[in-house]
């Protein structure tokens, strides 16, 4: 999908001018852009428009901001209970991190119909144009996959194996985004800003993903093994500012760099 949006915001702009550009079938290219047109990144009749990308000041690389772009438009048009019909990708992120799901096979029927659950749980069923439901299967799990791929959420581990792994751009990406649209809660301070996790994730959730802080007030495993990586590698640090109460990191060590009672994160870099 990227590689064709792409091609469109470079000024190719017909199907003939796409298929020498980027190689692409007829075929293929009537199917992205179709795709592109359900997730509102691409406008107009027989001549196409790209969508301006948001984010792009925020986010690591323009895949990055293509990603948040698609979530952020399909969220957008989300009033949970009433999901965008397109919610399937935000929510299947959702219940990969809320279900700790660590590692899955691209084609996993039994998977696929645990987060058809999930996502019946959430009241949202889409419908094909008959008005039956459109259930998640191992067709549409592969699909999310190569998506979840592209934007670093899960990585191919072997074969058609993957693993659920926030990757650090992403992640980075998603804090700079809060710290574009979050108070400071270091602002008497004189070391960067420091933003509340708790209204982080809340922004996320609104924006991106759903995402919540478990039972016992800590950030999910998969995020939480990102942020450690990021503040070991000196981008972030994870520190107490403000007074919205102490979060941990769940079921994974503390980085040294981090406040006993930490509640906020610091961009570094």
């Amino acid at each position: 999908m990227f590689i064709l949006w792409k091609s469109v915001s470079q000024g190719n702009r017909t199907d003939d001018e796409l298929e020498t550009a980027t190689g692409f079938s007829e075929s293929q290219i009537s199917t992205t852009v179709t795709g592109l047109r359900h997730l509102r990144m691409l406008e107009g009749g027989d001549e196409y428009e790209a969508v301006e990308l948001s984010y792009v000041s925020a986010a690591s690389t323009e895949e990055i901001a293509f990603g948040l772009t698609i979530l952020d438009n399909i969220m957008s048009e989300s009033t949970p209970p009433d999901w965008s019909k397109q919610a399937a990708l935000p929510l299947t992120i959702s219940y990969f991190l809320s279900n700790n799901t660590q590692r899955f096979r691209r084609m996993d029927k039994t998977l696929a119909t645990k987060i058809n659950d999930y996502h019946r749980d959430r009241d949202y069923v889409p419908r094909d144009g008959k008005g039956n439901p459109n259930d998640m299967n191992d067709r549409k799990l592969q699909n999310w996959t190569f998506f979840a791929d592209f934007i670093g959420v899960v990585r191919k581990w072997d074969g058609k194996d993957y693993t659920t792994y926030l990757s650090p751009d992403l992640v980075y990406s998603l804090l700079r985004v809060g710290v574009d649209q979050l108070p400071d809660e270091a602002a008497s301070s004189s070391e960067p800003p420091a933003i509340s996790i708790r209204d982080w994730l809340k922004l996320v959730s609104e924006r991106f993903f759903p995402i919540r802080l478990t039972n016992s007030d800590e950030v999910p495993l998969i995020l939480s093994q990102t942020l450690v990586d990021l503040s070991k590698q000196g981008r972030i640090r994870i520190v107490e500012a403000g007074d919205k109460g102490h979060i941990g990191l769940q079921n994974t060590p503390s980085p040294s760099s981090m406040d006993a009672q930490a509640n906020s994160i610091r961009l570094l870099k």
